[in-house]
């Protein structure tokens, strides 16, 4: 996901996390949150590694 910073600039692809809410064709998925440090950027990629989404 990129977005922009408070400065109106972009960020540059970051990770995310999310989940999905609702059921059947209701179904939707919310993002939770966007890596905003390095520690976070690992850790969200170590999950979907392990997930084997990556």
């Amino acid at each position: 996901m990129n977005a922009k910073n408070s400065y109106g600039g972009y960020t540059g692809d970051q990770p995310y996390s999310g989940m999905l809410v609702g059921e059947g064709p209701k179904t939707f998925f919310a993002v939770v949150g966007i890596a905003g440090s390095e520690t976070e950027k690992i850790a969200i990629l170590t999950v979907c590694h392990d997930k084997g989404l990556l």
